[in-house]
């Protein structure tokens, strides 16, 4: 039963297009074997580790790992004892493909986890490696990130994203937020908080004013036409948090020319909108380019036609 040259993806079902060309592109020799809901099978050319597969590095990926291969539900307790006892693992993660049942172990363990999909008549078995903070399609009903203050789009972004990939940040870091009128993402980074500057020509969210006007400052300048060399009185900023969208290469260059203006700044974390992969491919390049050292990417269960980059200078 066993087949370790095959590995299955979760993804955003909106978003399957984007992986499926994005796999096309980066490993051109896998071949696309059954697709389902916010699921997909690959038969590689080689055997992968379930490491190897948790680091394959596709950002519209929500999780991966190696596919097993198809059970009858009488079966499930011996074929889970044996790959318990191969792997090491204890956490068991159950998914309803077609439906909204989702019962999952221990999120926070990190190590190899197995995966029981269950879709129409047919099951599923999977084992992958987790890290703390890995997310799975959820449809609107997991523990994500929420907040009584707000409700922004934004907001929960931010929160999934640095819940998912954890950026190391201290406490007196200042984050520039550039064109976040609307308030979601600086709200987040006040309540953890952060000190935050908000670059926006737009009047402050009346969020912002009820629960942080003392503890934000706004600039009320537009990014796109204001000189970095010469913008005066900006304190030392060590991220930038904002969004790009599509073919936007000019204000992801300022950016950049900004925090060069900053010599030590960390980096930037944005949200990035493509409408094709290509389009991401470039954006990297560029950024990597840049002298970024460590550059992560990836989806968040909010996400649309975007995803997030992290990006460090290090």
């Amino acid at each position: 039963m066993n087949s370790p040259s095959r590995i299955y993806i979760q993804v955003l079902k909106h978003n399957q297009p984007f992986l499926e060309n994005e796999v096309k592109a980066l490993y051109p020799n896998w071949n696309l074997q059954s697709s389902g809901h916010c699921f997909l099978v690959y038969e590689t050319s080689r055997d992968y580790s379930i490491e190897e597969i948790g680091d394959l590095g596709l950002s519209f990926s929500l999780g991966a790992g190696k596919y097993i291969g198809l059970y009858q539900e009488g079966d499930e307790a011996a074929y889970v004892e044996s790959l318990k006892s191969q792997y090491e693992c204890e956490i068991i993660h159950r998914w309803d493909l077609d439906g909204d049942d989702i019962e999952m172990g221990d999120r926070k363990k990190r190590g190899a986890v197995i995966d029981l999909f269950k879709e129409g008549s047919q099951r599923h078995l999977g084992v992958r490696f987790q890290v703390r903070g890995d997310f799975a399609p959820y449809k609107g009903n997991g523990p994500l990130p929420q907040s009584d203050k707000i409700d922004h789009y934004e907001y929960l972004v931010m929160a999934e994203s640095f819940k998912h990939f954890r950026p190391l940040v201290a406490q007196d870091e200042i984050f520039l937020d550039i064109n976040g009128h609307e308030g979601g993402r600086s709200f987040f980074l006040l309540e953890k908080g952060f000190r935050v500057i908000g670059l926006d020509p737009q009047e402050v969210s009346d969020s912002i004013k009820k629960y942080f006007d003392d503890d934000y400052l706004h600039l009320a300048e537009e990014f796109d036409f204001i000189d970095i060399a010469a913008f005066p009185g900006l304190p030392p900023i060590d991220w930038v948090v904002t969004k790009i969208k599509d073919n936007d290469y000019k204000r992801l260059h300022k950016i950049m020319k900004l925090l060069d203006k900053h010599y030590e700044s960390k980096g930037m974390m944005l949200t990035v909108e493509v409408s094709q992969v290509n389009q991401l491919f470039d954006f990297l390049k560029m950024i990597e380019d840049g002298g970024y050292k460590s550059i992560k990417t990836g989806q968040v269960p909010s996400h649309k036609n975007e995803v997030a980059v992290i990006a460090v200078r290090e």
